[in-house]
């Protein structure tokens, strides 16, 4: 699938004409789900196999009544109409988000999306909508994207003013992911896809961790959430104060993917997290600004680690004072990071680092020496 991938976006190299924008979109999430559920089969195949093994030293029968075996027993015996089926679902088909083969299962085996608040939670993710288009229109209007692509902004702004242009790159890339993914759940809402009671422990993009299918007989009485689906916490994303955290709750879904399927599975721990983030990338697509902006995301993730884990026990005004440094020098360093993701191509990204002395690199290498500075400090004090 992600060599596919790599031929869909090539193929004017071939002398085949560039597919239309919108099929990319589709091709990506179709990535995540035919390589997820790829996965999944093989975690049921491992699972059944070994039950069987332990069954035929035991003398004992398995038990199949189990909902993991249940849902492990269809994976095993999953064909090529369940795979097309699962793979072209409508719901979440244009804009995602990422689910798994359960998800989409329970959706038609049992009575959850008829009992949960479809109209409320909807409509209540599309007033949000309204406020986030609203910013971003007017953003996008005084601060356009395109200006900082030509000649005049470099020739007549100053240092400060084109510095102070990442602040508006960023609000505008930010408020149009949350319209698009937001509306990606409202699809999902709607229709009462991905609706699971409390009970279950529902893990964003995983779904239950609990079992619940017994939890059927009592649909009246339960309440639900959509947490399966969601894929933008935007509280936590606008107020925690660390990159990495933040990237956590942005696109929770594919996160969920990327954690799973890269991130867990990869075999060095040492390289794992930029193993995830170029993975990330190349999923993207291979414009340079991805892997500018996704590789670069994770140093700045792993050095600013380190600075979190040594002021996050101070207590008091001091600790007002931690969180306001942290979130600020994060949003800059999102801000810069933003800036390649939304120019692409390497002229142009590079034009405009170059136009503000590299700033950001700057502050990152400073970041570097400083907390190998500390680190050595704290293990002398030690």
């Amino acid at each position: 699938m992600f060599g596919y991938l790599a031929f869909f976006r090539t193929t004017n190299l071939f002398g085949i004409q560039s597919p239309p924008k919108l099929t990319n979109m589709i091709q990506m999430i179709l990535t995540l789900k035919v390589t997820g559920i790829a996965f999944e089969i093989n975690t049921a195949y491992m699972t059944i196999e070994k039950n069987k093994k332990l069954s035929a030293k035991t003398s004992k029968k398995v038990d199949e009544t189990t909902e993991l075996t249940e849902c492990d027993m269809e994976l095993y015996n999953i064909n090529f109409i369940d795979l097309f089926c699962y793979s072209f679902n409508y719901i979440g088909l244009l804009t995602g988000p990422y689910y798994r083969y359960r998800t989409y299962r329970d959706y038609f085996n049992t009575p959850f999306r008829h009992y949960a608040d479809s109209k409320n939670v909807t409509i209540k993710k599309l007033k949000w909508c309204a406020i986030y288009s609203i910013i971003h229109v007017i953003t996008g209007y005084i601060w356009p994207i395109n200006y900082a692509m030509e000649a005049e902004f470099y020739e007549k702004c100053s240092l400060l003013y084109r510095v102070f242009y990442m602040c508006p790159i960023y609000l505008i890339f930010r408020t149009r992911l949350y319209v698009g993914l937001i509306l990606g759940e409202c699809v999902c809402t709607s229709a009462g896809f991905g609706a699971y009671p409390d009970e279950s422990d529902v893990a964003r993009g995983g779904g239950p961790r609990k079992k619940y299918l017994h939890l059927k007989r009592d649909c009246e009485k339960l309440t639900y959430n959509f947490d399966t689906v969601k894929s933008m916490d935007v509280y936590c994303i606008e107020t925690h104060p660390t990159l990495r955290e933040t990237v956590r709750h942005w696109n929770i879904c594919v996160q969920y993917w990327l954690a799973m399927y890269i991130y867990k599975r990869f075999p060095s721990k040492k390289y794992r997290q930029l193993a995830t983030f170029v993975a990330s990338a190349f999923w993207h697509g291979f414009h340079p600004g991805f892997y500018f902006c996704l590789v670069g995301a994770a140093f700045y993730g792993f050095v600013e680690e380190i600075h979190y884990q040594m002021w996050k026990g101070v207590t008091g005004l001091k600790s007002k004072f931690v969180y306001a440094a942290f979130l600020t020098t994060k949003v800059f360093a999102y801000s810069y990071l933003t800036v390649p993701f939304i120019l692409l191509k390497f002229n142009d990204l590079w034009r405009y680092y170059s136009s503000i002395y590299h700033l950001g690199y700057i502050y990152f290498f400073i970041m570097v020496i400083t907390a190998i500075l500390a680190t050595k400090y704290k293990k002398k004090s030690e």
